[in-house]
């Protein structure tokens, strides 16, 4: 199952710094415990904790940005909670906050580079309005500025501060357009990361639907000329078994 940190998924199909970074969708063998407890009508809280002893070698994670990809290191015993209140105020309205964290070790031997640990805390809330749908997310990532083994470090082991934000509106039944905004500002590598996906879904009925995106993904370094990683427009068609 995925790690629970910060909000699960900004319902893009292209992804985010953080998807890319191994930060969001990223699964690993392991144990949770959640629940949702409601008081009343109006507000109820959610939470969790996870233990992942070791990774799998699987995410989405663009090939050396994080451990999933790294063939000198391993991941141990990551730790992740997460508490979320919601009040409802209405049918079609609410605001949840999330708070959440994680803590795990990369391990590598001796000989190749020091293992060293990593800590995020992240802060998030969701609003609901009728048709509108708004998030946005801050998460702190406390990694490793040199790692021996990668200099300058692999992005995902960086420490860095993350930003996720965006909103989702159904213009009418048929239509939803979105507006997703990601961003990584590293300490290490002195640079800042952004990627830009706004995008719109038509659905044809109830099982299936078009999504078409524009991915719009940077790199800023301090010094030096910018970097475009990707700029691409994307078309999806989607079923729903």
């Amino acid at each position: 199952f995925y790690r629970n940190v910060g909000i699960l998924w900004d319902d893009s199909f292209f992804g985010n710094v953080q998807y890319f970074n191994g930060l969001k969708l990223q699964p690993d063998y392991g144990a949770e415990a959640v629940k949702t407890q409601n008081f009343g009508d109006r507000f109820a809280m959610d939470w969790s904790a996870q233990f992942f002893p070791n990774n799998d070698k699987v995410d989405g994670s663009l090939n050396g940005r994080d451990v999933e990809s790294d063939p000198n290191a391993t991941m141990h015993n990551t730790s992740t909670f997460r508490l979320v209140p919601t009040v409802k105020f209405g049918e079609k309205s609410s605001l949840a906050i999330g708070l959440s964290g994680l803590h795990q070790q990369i391990v590598r031997p001796v000989l190749i580079g020091n293992s060293f640990s990593i800590n995020q805390y992240a802060a998030d809330a969701t609003v609901t309005a009728g048709p509108l749908i708004a998030y946005v997310e801050g998460l702190k990532q406390n990694g490793e500025l040199n790692d021996a083994a990668h200099p300058l470090s692999r992005p995902g082991y960086d420490t860095a501060t993350y930003l996720l934000a965006g909103a989702r509106y159904q213009v009418v039944k048929w239509l939803n357009a979105r507006m997703n905004y990601s961003q990584a500002r590293y300490k290490g590598q002195n640079a800042r990361e952004e990627e830009y996906v706004p995008g719109l879904v038509f659905t044809l009925d109830k099982n299936s639907y078009i999504m078409t995106e524009f991915d719009y993904w940077i790199i800023n370094p301090a010094v030096g000329p910018n970097v475009l990683i990707d700029r691409s427009y994307n078309v999806i068609f989607g079923y729903n078994f």
